[in-house]
């Protein structure tokens, strides 16, 4: 089953549900379920057989701070987050590199809000599939990771031309200047 026909099943069973995209989550207990049924069956379909390894990771609350799914492989730097959006929630790639000699990990984050349409959750299962099935062993595995991420998918998400400084997931809201002087 290919990624598109794998999500057109799932999309094909979820919008028979009353309230999809189940916006309300946060409010509605069955939205809240449902939801965090979904995102399960996405993350199992698209890990294969690579999900043996991977954990619930905490229990998710509803509550638009808390996270709708999370999962982990243990033994590993690996996980991965949905978290609030108003529709469908956002969906993170994270990993924890550690520098050698020392005992801090850094938690590096790839987030895409995903409303639950059909190109975003083939990205999302896509990048499911490609990240269980590699090895993140250091800083420059997770850069090139992340950037093949937002060069293919990126303009599913709305920042094709992305720049870390100014994204859908981190906007500019305002310039500052270190003068104080009005901007024309």
């Amino acid at each position: 089953m290919t990624p598109e026909t794998c999500i057109d099943a799932l999309l094909e069973k979820y919008k028979k549900i009353p309230d999809f995209p189940f916006g309300d989550w946060s409010e509605n207990f069955v939205s809240f379920g449902v939801l965090k049924k979904l995102w399960g069956e996405v993350f199992s379909a698209a890990a294969g057989t690579n999900k043996q390894g991977y954990k619930a990771l905490g229990e998710a609350t509803q509550q638009k701070d808390s996270y709708i799914y999370q999962i982990y492989e243990s033994g590993s730097r690996k996980k991965f987050r949905v978290t609030y959006s108003e529709k469908g929630g956002t969906f993170h790639v994270l990993t924890n590199i550690v520098d050698p000699g020392l005992e801090d990990l850094d938690e590096y984050e790839l987030g895409f809000v995903v409303d639950l349409e059909r190109d975003r959750l083939v990205c999302c299962f896509k990048m499911i599939q490609y990240y269980v099935s590699r090895s993140i062993k250091n800083d420059n595995d997770l850069r090139a990771m992340n950037e093949m991420f937002v060069d293919r998918y990126g303009k599913y998400f709305g920042f094709e031309n992305y720049n870390p400084f100014n994204s859908p997931l981190f906007p500019v809201t305002e310039i500052e200047d270190d003068d104080d002087e009005e901007l024309l």
